[in-house]
């Protein structure tokens, strides 16, 4: 199965490679990695969602409302709505990206490094030499891990600044990942 998954992956990969390019490396993060990182903002949907659900029990009565035009006041717990539509979305985040991480497909080519999100289109994300900056690998004892490879600042709020690292994240074999990337960049 992961021979077959492999060749899906590399597959993939050499559809999006240039002429005269050649693919060095291809793989895909692990969906649990990567569906754990969502984890912080799950626990904290589980009393947002619950919360949401009890005010609008609270602010109907524990009853459902009546839908009688003379009593506006009924259509109050409705106002809760919006804030249970958050919370069973935050809920799914771990599950959204358990399924990109599954549709998403990394390679290294001897020009660029490539992230490739498939599905009803195929989005191409490269990096070329001059984008490709500090190397930072991420290792776990499993020799699983993270590769960042490029960050730029954005502009989050008036006086914030947002850092956005770019790499592999939860790849097999980092440290060879790592090494292809840096034979390559010279970095």
């Amino acid at each position: 199965m992961d021979y077959e998954m492999n060749v899906e992956v590399q597959r993939i990969a050499q559809s999006v490679v240039r002429t005269g390019e050649s693919l060095l490396w291809s793989g895909q993060p692990d969906p649990r990695r990567i569906a754990l990182q969502t984890l912080p903002i799950f626990i904290l949907a589980i009393p947002w969602t619950a919360f949401a659900l009890f005010w609008i029990a609270t602010a109907s009565g524990f009853k459902l409302p009546s839908f009688d035009p003379s009593n506006y006041f009924s259509l109050f717990p409705f106002f809760g709505v919006p804030f249970v539509l958050i919370g069973l979305t935050t809920l799914a985040l771990p599950y959204w990206a358990y399924r990109r991480a599954n549709r998403t497909v990394y390679a290294v080519t001897d020009q660029r490094c490539l992230m490739i999100t498939t599905g009803k289109r195929m989005y191409v994300d490269s990096y070329a030499a001059e984008d490709i900056g500090a190397i930072k690998r991420v290792e776990r004892r499993n020799g699983t891990g993270d590769l960042i490879f490029a960050a730029s600042a954005t502009d989050a709020a008036k006086d914030l600044t947002r850092i956005r690292k770019t790499g592999f994240y939860g790849i097999p074999n980092v440290r060879q990942v790592e090494d292809i990337v840096r034979s390559v960049f010279k970095k």
